[in-house]
């Protein structure tokens, strides 16, 4: 599966940082490391369960009616209240060409631009959450009423981008997952709407296709975070359309991440974020948990795979936990010693924590989860407290 081109190109790329060596690393570049993504083998990577989502759906609706603990009682209640589908409705829909200022250029000008994301994400998945513990199917058929009105304007499919102005691209990555996991989540119950579905799928994928085919390049954006964002939307709906050559962009986002961590776990490409290298390996984490959780999905041992230098899933996400604990873990590794940390302001970016706390017996993630839950996130399923709570 790795051959000794990349197996070359990786032992230059991996080499210690300066506090490991005498010597001083070259940084990874876009140009060093895209290489290392396209000699990873995905061919066996095939869409076995169409119907699979990032969860059991079945196991998980029957838990919940058997809930008892007074957080997931009230995360159930919350879910229960939905939200009005002549809300959902009238959206708006992003004009063709839109552009989104950069987000550490323009705080106040990005916030402003992605408002209209941020009320699709949070209504895609609020539907999907109330439909979870629903008597009747009001809310999916509202979701997908409202994704086949995406589908028809061809929403989302035209945007401004250039590498010195990606925002716009990064933008179209949340909303994209955000939709394709909250239809992934209702489609079972819609045998009704085949027609519709297969339109919303075509519609996805020409956004997938589209959208992945911009490499990133120059920049690291190739192959960082941003690569398994794209990893993730790209992995569901290769799954919910039966396109295997998605299903095998999420693979390859996956394995690229193993590719590219040290032994012990530490993401190279994040520790070059200075100031933010604790966050960025916490949110890389964030999107590689989820492709685990579909690789898994579709019959493939995602956490027992290893990259090439013996990295796992464990490993990388161990060390994010680390740096969640101890940000200034991250000064021996590449990054700043005074650490930015919004993930311990803003719990969105824990929420990898709940389908993860399933996985491994760790009890720091026992304790991050007690001091923080309900975790929600707009973009991965709505509330990760409702979908993998313990009762």
């Amino acid at each position: 599966m790795r051959g000794h081109v990349q197996a070359a190109l990786l032992a230059m790329l991996l080499l210690p940082s300066p506090l490991e060596s005498q010597t001083t690393a070259p940084r990874p570049t876009g140009a060093s490391v895209f290489p290392v993504r396209e000699a990873v083998d995905v061919s066996r990577f095939k869409v076995t369960n169409r119907a699979a989502s990032f969860l059991d759906l079945p196991a998980r609706r029957a838990a919940l009616k058997t809930a008892n603990t007074p957080l997931l009682l009230d995360e159930i209640a919350s879910a229960k209240f939905g939200m009005s589908c002549r809300d959902a409705m009238a959206l708006p829909i992003p004009e063709p060409g839109f552009t989104v200022p950069g987000f550490y250029v323009d705080r106040a000008g990005w916030r402003d631009a992605v408002q209209v994301f941020i009320g699709f994400e949070k209504t895609v998945s609020n539907l999907a959450n109330a439909q979870l513990v629903a008597e009747d199917d009001y809310h999916a058929q509202c979701l997908v009423d409202l994704l086949s009105k995406w589908a028809q304007a061809k929403a989302l499919e035209n945007f401004g981008y250039s590498p010195d102005e990606p925002q716009a691209w990064y933008t179209v990555e949340s909303a994209l997952f955000a939709a394709a996991f909250a239809l992934s989540m209702v489609r079972d119950q819609l045998p009704d709407r085949q027609g519709d579905l297969a339109e919303i799928d075509a519609w996805m994928v020409r956004l997938a296709r589209g959208h992945s085919a911009i490499s990133g390049l120059p920049s690291t954006a190739c192959c960082n975070n941003h690569f398994y964002r794209r990893g993730l939307y790209a992995a569901i709906i290769g799954i919910m359309a039966e396109d295997d050559a998605l299903f095998q962009y999420g693979a390859r986002a996956y394995l690229t991440a193993l590719d590219l961590a040290s032994a012990d776990g530490w993401l190279k490409l994040e520790m070059m974020r200075g100031r933010r290298a604790a966050h960025y390996q916490n949110f890389a984490t964030l999107y590689l948990v989820f492709l685990a959780e579909l690789l898994e999905s579709q019959g493939y041992d995602a956490y027992a795979m290893r990259g090439t230098h013996g990295a796992r899933m464990g490993d990388i996400a161990g060390r994010a936990i680390d740096a969640i604990i101890t940000p200034e873990v991250v000064l021996a590794h590449g990054g700043s010693g005074e650490q930015i940390t919004p993930m311990e302001r803003d719990p969105q970016f824990l929420v990898w924590l709940e389908p993860y706390a399933h996985r491994v017996d760790d009890p720091r993630i026992d304790d991050l989860l007690k001091e923080r839950r309900p975790l929600y996130n707009r973009g991965l399923g709505g509330s990760l407290t409702l979908l993998f709570m313990p009762n």
